[in-house]
């Protein structure tokens, strides 16, 4: 078995870019929160995929996109703090520091009767270098091997925020980018009332990557939202929220995905200037400039990738990419996109700058893998889906082999490894 024989009843709403998921899954949460869960235990699950998967084009540098195997890796845990099992939902997050960090939308142990947080972070390979399902996960207090949530979250809601009460919620479920200071990560997030599920705007996070062991048990490593905590409203693109990257050329790029596709921004990487959005200029594709206003939201026009599949109720509505990440791969030579659709199937797709500006000519999206949906899901047919899909290439410096992970059923991040040919 791939890991815990049945789910918990308390987590069965996952949340892809849908917001009524999220929704349900509070309802339920507020429902079950005094129940106790019964002790289920985490095994791993692996499999190998060999998938030749190339399309045709004339690039050097191991391009284009041929991966030799995919080995799905099975859930990320940590048996040391909490031996029964975490779960989790979200995972994206970055390198920085010597450490490789993971953020988590949601997290729950099945300990001492139902304890959930929001946001979590965790430190993947700490323990062991050569395992990236070993978490180090903070937050976590009481006795080893069964250790539950302080209830401490690292970001939640500043100044008039909490005029919405508890149904305010930031979400970290998006990637996040090593800063050139060498100590922090970067992140954009979505910010929304999640007791009728409607949007607010995107915030900006910055959490310093330290030391474990300065770091007191219940608390996690610093976390601060810059700015005003206000970036981009719910009726403009989120840029940010898909993916962004600090690149050498001294800009923050943001990427923001909607229906039709991907658009980018940037500003210096200073930190003067990331959380203020005055300070960025907008790519648009149509007229090949970079202007003052921000692209219009769910329109292609501008777009440096168009991209979109039918929904999954096939009523012809379209979904563009849900969210992904950017980042220099050193194998392929050339900076990398990879995102998920939208929550129809989890298909990991790439696509790669063509030159050496992210506002070029981008080659044409390949899917490389769909991962299987994890046997625990199945009982639960409107959650029997994977989602949220996202890179980790700090893992594996040289490129040659690339560590991504996945969210099931708001209870499972799992990761797993493609080699390139």
């Amino acid at each position: 078995m791939r890991g815990l024989d049945h789910l918990p009843t308390s987590l069965t709403h996952s949340r892809p870019n849908n917001i009524s998921f999220r929704s349900l899954l509070a309802i339920t949460i507020t429902f079950l929160a005094s129940l106790c869960m019964t002790t289920l235990i985490f095994t791993t699950y692996k499999s190998v995929f060999t998938l030749p998967v190339v399309f045709s084009v004339n690039y050097d540098h191991h391009l284009p996109f041929t991966a030799a195997s995919v080995e799905d890796l099975g859930f990320v845990n940590d048996p040391v703090f909490h031996d029964g099992g975490i779960y989790h939902d979200g995972g994206g997050g970055a390198s920085q520091n010597g450490y490789h960090v993971q953020i988590f939308a949601d997290s729950a142990t099945n300990s001492s009767g139902f304890n959930f947080v929001h946001n979590s972070v965790a430190y993947f390979g700490y323990r062991d270098p050569d395992n990236p399902l070993n978490l180090y996960q903070f937050g976590l207090k009481g006795p080893e091997g069964k250790a539950v949530f302080s209830g401490i979250v690292p970001v939640g809601p500043e100044g008039n925020e909490t005029d919405v009460g508890p149904i305010f919620a930031v979400w970290m479920l998006s990637g996040m980018t090593p800063m050139p200071d060498g100590q922090t990560i970067l992140g954009v997030f979505p910010c929304l009332n999640e007791g009728n599920s409607t949007d607010f705007y995107n915030t900006m996070v910055q959490m310093n990557v330290t030391d474990p062991s300065t770091v007191s048990p219940g608390e996690s490593p610093p976390f601060k939202r810059l700015g005003n905590g206000r970036l981009f409203y719910a009726n403009e693109v989120y840029y940010g929220t898909f993916a962004l990257e600090a690149k050498p050329d001294g800009y923050l790029y943001l990427y923001g995905s909607d229906v039709t596709g991907i658009k980018v921004a940037r500003t210096p990487s200073t930190q003067s200037s990331i959380a203020d959005r005055n300070q960025y200029t907008y790519y648009n594709s149509a007229t090949k400039t970079w202007q003052k206003d921000p692209l219009t939201k769910d329109e292609e026009e501008g777009n440096i990738i168009t991209w979109s599949r039918e929904g999954p109720k096939g009523n012809g509505t379209r979904v563009g990419p849900n969210v992904g990440d950017v980042w220099y791969s050193n194998y392929h030579k050339t900076t990398v996109m990879l995102w998920n659709d939208a929550g129809i199937d989890a298909t990991f797709w790439f696509s790669y700058a063509k030159t050496d500006k992210v506002e070029g000519l981008w080659s044409e999206p390949v899917a490389i893998w769909t991962p299987p949906i994890p046997p625990q899901c199945a009982s639960f047919p409107e959650l029997n889906f994977n989602y949220q899909g996202h890179a980790h290439p700090g893992w594996d410096p040289t490129g040659k082999t690339l560590l991504i992970s996945y969210a099931s059923c708001a209870n499972f991040v799992s990761m797993a490894r493609i080699t390139w040919a």
